[in-house]
């Protein structure tokens, strides 16, 4: 992973039309391997977690942002 967007979406909006619209580019830090992104319940935050190859530690890393949706 070496860029998180990041998409608002209406619960009845399809998914297709939520991809054609602007995003925001989050502020992000390039890791190895990244893998996974989670969001924290508030918004104000999000998670990524990074796989190690040949069985070294893996790594959460959290960034603060301001909240996700206007």
């Amino acid at each position: 992973m070496t860029q998180v967007y990041f998409y608002t979406r209406d619960p009845k909006e399809k998914v297709e039309q939520s991809l054609s619209k602007p995003f925001r580019n989050m502020q992000y830090e390039p890791e190895p391997q990244g893998e996974a992104i989670s969001f924290s319940k508030d918004g104000k935050s999000f998670f990524t977690v990074s796989e190690r190859p040949f069985g070294l530690d893996s790594y959460l890393y959290q960034y603060k942002t301001s909240k996700l949706n206007p």
